[in-house]
């Protein structure tokens, strides 16, 4: 089943095309969010990205990452965000991504499968604690941005296929860990 392309999500006012990527990473150079672009690039459609987070001088360096990719018009970068609107963000987003390679917990991971949703992370370090491929969300091979595409464009267009993968994601959480 193909994703309905006319839906929208209002954020600060602005209507963005569902449905979209989601990352919450703080942003500095360790969390590769450069990967996502790569992903985004490969993407038979392009769909938005949107990047939460509190800018640094990282940041400067994926608009111009952005611009070269000529991505610009997809990617979106929100600046830090509340709770409430964090939450709207993890409700609406179709796919959460984790391009940090090294990382020993992903709290963006925990709250993503709580509301849900598909994660896709690098089969490393704690996603791969936290993960079950195939189950609860997809783990990639590091460094394979050819198979995180893959999975990213399974969860856009695959929306039905996705409902175990998100109901254990949400049971995984109940399950594991607490408040």
């Amino acid at each position: 089943k193909k994703t309905n392309r006319s839906e929208h999500f209002s954020f600060r006012g602005k209507a963005i095309t569902k449905p979209f990527i989601f990352i919450s990473n703080r942003h500095f150079a360790q969390k590769k969010l450069e990967h996502a672009f790569e992903v985004l690039d490969l993407l038979d459609q392009k769909v938005p990205l949107l990047i939460a987070g509190k800018p640094t001088d990282y940041t400067e360096e994926l608009k111009k990452l952005a611009k070269f990719y000529r991505l610009e018009n997809h990617v979106h970068f929100l600046g830090y965000v509340s709770e409430k609107e964090l939450g709207s963000l993890y409700q609406n987003c179709q796919v959460y991504l984790y391009t940090a390679p090294e990382e020993d917990f992903g709290m963006g991971i925990v709250e993503a499968m709580g509301n849900g949703k598909p994660v896709i992370a690098w089969n490393h370090a704690g996603p791969s604690r936290i993960i079950s491929h195939a189950s609860n969300g997809f783990l990639v091979e590091p460094g394979n941005i050819k198979q995180m595409k893959e999975y990213v464009q399974y969860c856009l267009h695959d929306s039905t296929n996705l409902t175990k993968i998100t109901s254990n994601a949400y049971k995984t959480v109940r399950k594991e860990y607490s408040w």
